[in-house]
């Protein structure tokens, strides 16, 4: 291209442009590609996520599962606790008034 040519002008502001822009260019294209990459990951990061979710909630789940209710006491000589499988997780706290007697007592026949 001849320095007379009437577009030499234009043709070297636009060649200017795009060399002055080019790095802008491959900085956003280099940002959209790690944008890209981090939306992929965080959306693989939720599927196994709801993956676990639902393995645990198999394995807690109340009607089996391999997680059971338990329920103690603090003397099993007093007393027994059992927990069935839909019980409410929680500690709970009994007051004994008085304890039942290993013997009993024969009362007469009631009157009418």
């Amino acid at each position: 291209m001849e320095i007379s040519d009437s577009n030499y002008p234009h043709t070297m502001a636009q060649a200017y442009a795009d060399l002055a822009i080019q790095g802008s260019k491959d900085l956003l294209a280099a940002q959209k590609a790690n944008a890209q990459r981090t939306s992929t990951g965080i959306s693989d990061l939720r599927k196994a996520l709801e993956t676990f979710q639902a393995a645990l909630d198999k394995f807690t789940g109340a009607g089996g599962g391999a997680v059971a209710h338990t329920a103690s006491v603090s003397d099993t000589s007093l007393a027994k606790a059992t927990a069935a499988a839909g019980a409410a997780p929680g500690s709970y706290t009994f007051f004994v008034e008085q304890l039942a007697s290993n013997h009993q007592l024969a009362s007469g026949a009631l009157a009418a």
